[in-house]
């Protein structure tokens, strides 16, 4: 697991030397993002604190891909990849940079969905990486102590997964932060605020 996942790094900082990224100059996909930052923040009630920096500045990139290979993505948490601006791909990547997980690779997952791998295999072998259990220690919360949440943002839909996830009569994610989302974030930072900086731009 462990090598698969730096081979997945490693795979889209060769892909981003090669596909052309642009700047997000749409300014309402700009204020879309915005916005996406900002309710974070009012949702967790200031556990967090997300605000936009001067270029060179900032902690983590925003990067709009000028390429359909994949919606988003967001790499060492340093990086968030979007090629498809929409509210539910900017929340769940900033989900990631502020210590979310993937709610379908919990490890007990299996207790919950069931993830068809064969047909995985079939579309799109090197995605399994984003289906995969985790080990306990990959996450920065004990997810044993939340209920297992069908509708986090961070759960691949049935659009987003092929249909490769049956969430056995449970309608799959939303398009905004879950309560028990919002709850993780809480708890995660109550003793410390967590303050990252963003700068919308692109490689070229």
């Amino acid at each position: 697991m462990y090598y698969l996942f730096k081979f997945k790094k490693l795979l889209y900082i060769v892909c981003l030397s090669f596909i052309s990224c642009e700047v997000i100059d749409d300014t309402n996909e700009y204020l879309l993002i915005q916005n996406c930052m900002q309710e974070w923040v009012k949702r967790t009630n200031g556990a967090i604190l997300l605000e936009t920096a001067p270029y060179g500045k900032e902690d983590v990139k925003i990067i709009k891909m000028g390429s359909n290979i994949f919606q988003g993505a967001t790499i060492k948490g340093k990086y968030i990849i979007i090629s498809n601006v929409t509210e539910r791909i900017v929340y769940h990547e900033i989900g990631h940079v502020i210590g979310l997980m993937h709610e379908h690779q919990r490890p007990d997952s299996f207790l919950y969905i069931t993830i068809n791998y064969r047909k995985l295999i079939k579309r799109n072998l090197l995605a399994i990486y984003s289906f995969l259990p985790l080990k306990p220690s990959d996450f920065k919360y004990n997810y044993k102590n939340y209920i297992y949440d069908y509708y986090s943002i961070m759960h691949y839909n049935e659009t987003e997964s092929g249909n490769i996830i049956d969430g056995h009569g449970h309608a799959l994610s939303g398009d905004e932060p879950s309560e028990i989302d919002i709850q993780k974030v809480r708890d995660m930072y109550a003793a410390k605020p967590l303050r990252i900086t963003f700068a919308l731009y692109g490689f070229n």
